[in-house]
């Protein structure tokens, strides 16, 4: 069988390049095997698959033998995940060499290539500063995330720039570290502290924090609360109020129990009201279209 690689040669397909992947990700997990993942997964290959389908063959397959009884599998899809973005980030970064992405891709590479997305936290630090935070980075912290973890970072967090992935996982968590300790006397402890009780999953950030902490656009609030008055005015300003937080990543809640109920008096018109479910309809268009969560950025 005949495999289609990523620049668009055609090569034998080498069951060993396979196990480079298959069994470090199995590794130290119980209940699972590499020899099963790859069995079941083979099923799915077709002559001339190319090698990212091989990769997405192996993700669905160790995903859909999570259950209650043999759980690790969880952990076996993640680290395949993780090793798709491990080379896609080598490519994003034209990296050549094989290795330890984390060790190819230094902080302050990422820092410079993110530098068009990053808020100006970055400039509080200096390239001594930086060095030492990158010798903190510990790259073995994404074995920690499970199959759900892994997708959130993937699909929500981590940063896209003009259709390129450039962001890591642990370099995700230092530049919120950096961010949250950029104010503080001793800046390099501190961002070392926030890093080591977020790489170890004991502290999780809130949503805002993990997608925004660091980048130059977005509130790190969670959530906004307003009141609308029964006033056109304060109708059609809360409006914008609300699309401007949630564009921001911001979530809402509204309260509207002041707007007057349907077939009340407006004026000398009796029965005239419409209520507060029109205006609630157009809140609810308001947050489909105002989008919260794009991680694509534009120089």
């Amino acid at each position: 069988m005949k495999v289609t690689k990523r620049d668009g040669r055609l090569e034998e397909l080498d069951i060993a390049n396979i196990r480079k992947q298959t069994v470090p990700a199995c590794e130290g997990l119980e209940g699972v095997s590499y020899e099963e993942l790859e069995l079941s997964a083979s099923i799915l290959f077709t002559d001339g698959i190319h090698t990212s389908d091989i990769q997405k063959a192996l993700i669905n397959t160790a995903h859909n033998k999570i259950s209650l009884d043999k759980p690790n599998w969880g952990f076996v899809a993640a680290r395949l995940g993780f090793y798709d973005i491990y080379h896609t980030i080598k490519e994003t970064y034209k990296i050549k060499e094989s290795g330890d992405v984390y060790k190819l891709v230094t902080l302050q590479m990422y820092l410079d290539r993110a530098n068009n997305i990053l808020s100006d936290f970055v400039n509080k630090y200096s390239k001594e500063e930086i060095e030492k935070l990158n010798g903190v980075i510990d790259g073995s912290k994404d074995l920690l995330f499970n199959y759900p973890g892994y997708r959130v970072l993937k699909d929500r967090y981590l940063l896209i720039d003009l259709g390129e992935l450039i962001e890591l996982p642990q370099h995700m968590i230092m530049a919120i570290s950096m961010f949250v300790a950029q104010h503080e006397t001793d800046k390099v402890y501190w961002a070392t502290e926030f890093y080591k009780v977020i790489s170890s999953l004991k502290f999780i950030p809130a949503t805002p924090i993990q997608s925004n902490g660091r980048v130059k656009k977005g509130s790190t609030a969670s959530c906004f609360l307003t009141s609308i008055a029964d006033t056109s005015d304060s109708i059609f300003d809360s409006y914008k109020e609300i699309a401007f937080g949630s564009r921001a990543g911001g979530g809402w809640g509204i309260d509207v129990t002041r707007l007057r109920s349907l077939g009340s008096t407006i004026g000398h018109r009796i029965n005239a009201a419409g209520g507060a479910i029109p205006f609630i309809k157009i809140l609810n268009d308001i947050a489909l279209a105002v989008d919260q969560n794009g991680r694509e950025f534009a120089a």
